[in-house]
């Protein structure tokens, strides 16, 4: 249940995280905007692993693991962004959303097979989950750019499972409060590798520093949680239940910008709170 809690926590935050990149002007592109939230990321995780980590006991498997975490998480939010850009909201929310699905199966490969019941409460979440995102707004674009963008959102989507699978998975053998310093700085290095080979800007427009260093700690709170719970029972359950940060930020966005939910979405809404109570059992 603790694993379950970590990752709705975590979900509020990246809701949050999501919803503020909504609003927020981005003069210098996507690579610097995620560069300067990593790097803040670093900074305020830096005093937590100081005082908690225990580096006499990082095996050499568990830091290269976590280093590929890091990667992955850094290609997830590339993808994730560029979808965005691409795609309409209905089309790349419920995509990047599914990635529980990806998760379940790195689960199962690791031997934890899940119930037929919770298999049920997983494809409610995240169908759910998915319609409230997904009937947002209408778009119309032509067929080549929905393709496009469906296929960085099952990027995203795929990349974010992976990674939180090799995160839990690092977690579990070792001191996890000595890999997230690793995860997120291996994370900066990779976005600036990609960056400087696309030769995109990666130096972002410090005047937004303040919502930078916000976004830094809803994004480095979430992603330690989900990671966290690597050695908790049912550490997918952190994943699954994270995957609805696109439901927070709707509610966000309607609650503050006024953006209508319709009674349908709100049907969805409790839908997928119904197959949360179940997966917590």
């Amino acid at each position: 249940m603790l694993s379950l809690t970590f990752g709705l926590i975590a979900a509020i935050c990246w809701g949050l995280h999501d919803f503020i990149i909504r609003i927020l002007r981005q003069p210098r592109g996507i690579y610097a905007s995620i560069a300067a939230v990593l790097f803040f990321g670093c900074l305020f995780q830096t005093p937590v692993i100081v005082l908690n980590a225990d580096f006499s006991k990082l095996p050499l498997l568990a830091l290269w693991v976590s280093v590929l975490s890091g990667s992955s998480f850094a290609i997830a939010g590339i993808a994730l962004y560029k979808a965005f850009i691409i795609g309409p909201i209905r089309l790349v929310a419920p995509i990047v959303g599914s990635y529980p699905v990806f998760s379940l199966i790195f689960s199962s490969l690791n031997g934890n097979l899940p119930s037929q019941i919770q298999i049920g409460a997983v494809i409610l979440i995240v169908s759910c989950a998915g319609y409230v995102a997904a009937s947002k707004e209408e778009t119309d674009q032509d067929l080549s750019k929905q393709k496009l963008a469906i296929f960085w959102a099952l990027v995203s989507s795929f990349c974010f499972a992976m990674s939180f699978a090799l995160g839990q998975y690092a977690s579990n053998i070792s001191n996890q409060y000595a890999l997230l310093l690793p995860n997120r700085i291996s994370a900066l290095i990779a976005l600036i590798l990609i960056a400087k080979y696309l030769k995109q800007p990666i130096i972002p427009d410090m005047s937004e520093w303040r919502i930078f260093a916000l976004m830094a700690f809803l994004d480095a709170m979430a992603h330690g949680l989900v990671i966290s719970s690597g050695k908790l029972e049912n550490p997918v359950y952190a994943s699954i239940s994270s995957s609805l940060f696109g439901l927070v930020t709707i509610l966000l966005a309607s609650f503050f910008l006024k953006e209508r939910v319709s009674p349908n979405q709100w049907v969805a809404i409790f839908l997928v709170f119904v197959g949360l109570t179940v997966l917590g059992y």
